[in-house]
């Protein structure tokens, strides 16, 4: 395409919306786009999109803050995560509920109405080509409501996109195949605790800046970009519409090399196996999990290399492990022979661009479902946090680790999601709904 589009972005502020995004972002950017990354008035993420050489339009109200201020609010906002109840042995229904709390669903609406007024303005002024939401559906209105083409972005696990009664119902982790029992029970309870909420929250910001009302949806009538390897999809089961896209892994590109410590490198040969553990940016703030899972890493031969997280000045570290509080992971999936992970889906993903089989022990929300689908598909194991045997979990590190078969599968996924480029074909889709809609 030779024009240059001006594209906003607007997402969660989490990490996996965020790195998503930047993983696309990056493909625009590289065939000429403008690519405007709309966030909150905070430094530290603005650094974050600025320096993959996005524009960033702060579209909050706070004052700028620190570096110190700024890490101070993020451990609270940690430490509230843990006082959520996610980090202990309880239904996938039960989860959910912690996960969608009326603390969290306040949060998220206040920023939405501090953000609209902002927003609205900004896309009258500026008037961008294209808008691309990654929100789980409620966002500010006027980033579907402004008459310019918008792109709904899903980067968890697809179920909640697809939404189809002939699947498991999301995040209950329930299998595919077989038995239905429980599903209509759960998508009941599903309904009322995601959709439903979602939709008074939708409702409420339409009515308070004056848009006609229309129903809550998860979907763009124009096109949906979601991510997941097409070993895993769930296409053998559901056709979907043109306008769903599915992308192999939104995997971004770090800009700057990494190398272990040479004290660490010293240690192994190229003939040792290597293991990545992390549980993730929130996941990782399960402390009683990731110290218990690194003292198992210690007794094994192979060495590890841990996300320690947040609370990393709380973790010690065996002699075959070495970690930080944060490690670039598109830099470390290459290196090793295994991921343990938590089943987010920019993590799975990840894994699988990489050619990594996966241990996936699950938290919360969609890590469910990702679990069971890496289980079932048998591209690695799926272990409950809570209920397992230390000389299990051993097992399966070295089922994995010694599956030639499994490992010769997972290095073909690899090469095939490396040519595919589907990061690109998306971005070609997404170039095309613009010229489509100005042919209009």
């Amino acid at each position: 395409m030779t024009r240059k589009l001006k594209i906003f972005f607007h997402m969660l502020d989490l990490v996996g919306p965020q790195n998503a995004c930047i993983g696309l972002g990056q493909v625009l950017l590289q065939r000429g786009h403008q690519v405007y990354f709309l966030t909150k008035s905070d430094n530290r993420i603005g650094e974050k999109f600025s320096k993959y050489g996005f524009t960033v339009i702060a579209v909050g109200d706070e004052k700028e803050k620190t570096k110190e201020e700024v890490e101070i609010e993020r451990m609270e906002e940690l430490k509230m995560i843990q006082s959520f109840g996610l980090f202990k042995k309880q239904s996938t229904l039960e989860n959910l509920k912690s996960v969608l709390n009326d603390e969290m669903s306040t949060m998220m609406h206040e920023v939405h109405q501090k953000q609209e007024p902002v927003i609205k303005e900004l896309i009258e002024k500026e008037k961008p080509d294209l808008i691309v939401s990654d929100s789980i559906g409620v966002c500010p209105p006027s980033l579907k409501y402004s008459g310019i083409p918008w792109v709904s972005i899903y980067c968890s696990n697809p179920l909640g996109l697809f939404k189809s009664k002939q699947l498991p119902p999301p995040t209950s982790g329930f299998p595919t195949y077989g038995s239905q029992d429980g599903w209509e029970d759960y998508w009941v309870e599903y309904l009322k605790l995601h959709d439903d909420k979602f939709s008074i929250d939708h409702h409420h910001l339409l009515e308070m800046f004056n848009y006609p009302s229309e129903p809550f949806e998860i979907t763009s009538p124009y096109l949906n970009i979601y991510q997941f390897p097409k070993e895993l999809d769930y296409t053998d089961v559901i056709q979907l519409p043109d306008t769903f896209v599915r992308v192999d892994a939104f995997c971004r590109d770090e800009i700057s090399d990494y190398q272990l410590p040479e004290h660490f490198r010293n240690k192994f040969t190229s003939n040792d196996k290597l293991i990545y553990f992390s549980l993730g940016s929130i996941g990782n703030c399960n402390l009683d999990l990731l110290k218990r899972v690194i003292s198992i890493l210690g007794r094994t031969k192979y060495f590890c290399i841990i996300s320690k997280g947040a609370f990393h000045d709380k973790i010690e570290l065996p002699d075959n492990c070495y970690g930080e509080n944060f490690l670039p992971q598109t830099k470390i999936l290459p290196m090793v022979d295994l991921a343990i992970i938590h089943g987010g889906n920019n993590s799975l993903t990840e894994s699988f661009y990489f050619g990594k089989p996966v241990i996936v022990m699950p938290l919360f929300y969609d890590q469910f479902d990702n679990a069971q689908r890496v289980d079932e598909k048998g591209y690695g194991v799926r272990i409950d946090p809570y209920d397992f045997k230390d000389e299990y979990l051993i097992e399966v590190i070295e089922k994995l680790l010694n599956d030639q078969e499994l490992n010769q599968k997972m290095k073909a996924i690899s090469q095939r999601i490396q040519s595919d480029q589907s990061k690109l074909n998306a971005c070609i889709r997404m170039e095309q709904l613009v010229i489509d809609n100005n042919d209009k």
